[in-house]
């Protein structure tokens, strides 16, 4: 049900239609999104509710949907170019070397150097322990 428009399937022209067909195998809350452009980061997002066949085993007077999401009043495009040109552009925690050294003096050097080392292997931050290289770049 899933898809990427020109990835796996062609995608739905401006102005049509699709109709999704499936049979239902189970009951629950699910979400829908677009997969096209930024739209889902514009809120083009909502709530799907599938209800069982069967009767809730209890009574309530009303259900209340929510749907939570990220919300940023600065443009998604300017938000996509900033994490593609600077890895930790939104990063306003990064670790500097005073925090390296008062980790050190909390936990000891080992585990300070294997927490840092982790965090680098997992390219979460271009910004490293002055006593690590940089985690090699995959090929």
């Amino acid at each position: 049900m899933d898809g990427v428009p020109g990835v796996s399937f062609a995608g739905i022209a401006p102005g049509e239609t699709f109709t999704y067909r499936f049979p239902v195998r189970q009951n629950g809350t699910y979400w829908y999104h677009s997969h096209s452009g930024l739209q889902e980061q514009l809120g083009h997002a909502g709530p799907l509710i599938i209800d069982s066949a069967e009767p809730e085993p209890f009574r309530y007077d009303r259900e209340h949907v929510l749907l939570l999401t990220d919300w940023s009043f600065e443009d998604p495009a300017s938000i996509f170019h900033n994490l593609k040109t600077g890895e930790g552009y939104y990063n306003f925690q990064e670790r500097t070397v005073v925090d390296f050294f008062t980790d050190v003096e909390k936990n000891g050097l080992a585990d300070t150097v294997a927490q840092r080392a982790m965090w680098s292997k997992m390219r979460m931050s271009s910004r490293t322990s002055p006593m690590l290289p940089a985690a090699p770049i995959p090929t």
